[in-house]
């Protein structure tokens, strides 16, 4: 699948082997609002992300990710020179959302919010309204495919990839996989 890559310059900070996944999350934000970041465990997701976010806008970006992480994300962003506040996931359990931000949310470990049933789910969709979100993950199938579509329903329009032949992100993701490829 030839995927859309945006030119913009990146930030010299980024590993080679992170350009491509830095001008694919980008061109996707641009034309989805939303994406994921599916990159294996140990490829740099964070600093990926926060090329996405250096690029993105100047003002803090609300990062929410698992509770160990909150430390490494908030001493990586700093290091970096980057305004974030990061909240954890249990935090947005309990709907205590990233104040003072607009814009972009990066969610790591995304594949915990694949269930719209669940409470976090329900509290980070609402956050997320009206607002880009890049979705970070090694494994955004857990248990069935419809994992990734209600994990792209958190930022996604349903009916964005309808060009792409998907019509609806909610009807299911089995009758065109790879419309899936744009974001």
């Amino acid at each position: 699948i030839a995927l859309p890559a945006a030119p913009d310059a990146r930030p010299g900070w980024l590993l080679r082997s992170q350009h491509r996944a830095y001008a694919r999350a980008l061109a996707a934000l641009r034309t989805y609002r939303g994406a994921i970041l599916a990159e294996p465990t140990g490829s740099g997701k964070t600093y990926v992300a926060l090329a996405v976010a250096w690029r993105w806008q100047r003002t803090p970006v609300a990062c929410i990710v698992p509770a160990p992480l909150v430390d490494k994300w908030r001493a990586t962003a700093a290091r970096l020179g980057l305004a974030a506040v990061v909240t954890s996931h249990e935090q947005a359990s309990r709907g205590r959302l990233p104040a003072g931000t607009r814009g972009l949310v990066l969610v790591d470990e995304s594949h915990h919010f694949r269930h719209p049933d669940i409470l976090r789910y329900r509290h980070v969709a609402a956050f997320l309204a009206g607002r880009a979100a890049l979705l970070l993950t090694a494994t955004p199938v857990v248990n069935r495919v419809e994992d990734v579509a209600h994990q792209l329903r958190l930022a996604v329009r349903d009916d964005a990839l309808a060009l792409e032949g998907l019509d609806s992100l909610a009807a299911g993701i089995r009758a065109a996989p790879a419309a899936l490829g744009a974001v």
